[in-house]
């Protein structure tokens, strides 16, 4: 098996030409270059959630925060020093989750709160 790398790409628009971003791969290894769900804004921050798969699918799963995109560079650092979830050793999460995503509330006036509903998978 080939060392494991995210590619980054990018395009004007969905429906125009998508080109590989010149910093792709843009992680690598078996730490941090499995998506663990979409990068998300949260809090003003892009997120880019990751999946740590060193031991198995889903041990656990880190936050990314991005610093900087543009069609020329992209920088991101570590978000927190711990996993945001590890594998549980029992219940819904015993051996971990593979995707994260976190949705903003809105009021009923469609703004938004600043309040988050978090959502994750288990097995």
């Amino acid at each position: 098996r080939g060392q494991l790398q995210l590619e980054l790409y990018f395009a004007l628009d969905v429906e125009h030409e998508w080109k590989k971003h010149p910093q792709s791969p843009v992680a690598m290894g078996p730490e941090t270059a499995l998506c663990g769900g979409r990068v998300r804004e949260v809090n003003g921050v892009l997120v880019r959630p990751a999946l740590d798969v060193s031991l198995y699918e889903g041990q656990q799963m880190r936050a990314y925060a991005v610093t900087l995109l543009t069609p020329t560079s992209y920088e991101e650092r570590p978000l927190m020093d711990e996993p945001m979830l590890e594998a549980s050793g029992r219940g819904w999460r015993a051996l971990g989750s593979r995707c994260w995503d976190a949705l903003e509330e809105e009021d009923e006036d469609g703004e938004r709160t600043g309040d988050y509903l978090v959502v994750t998978d288990g097995y």
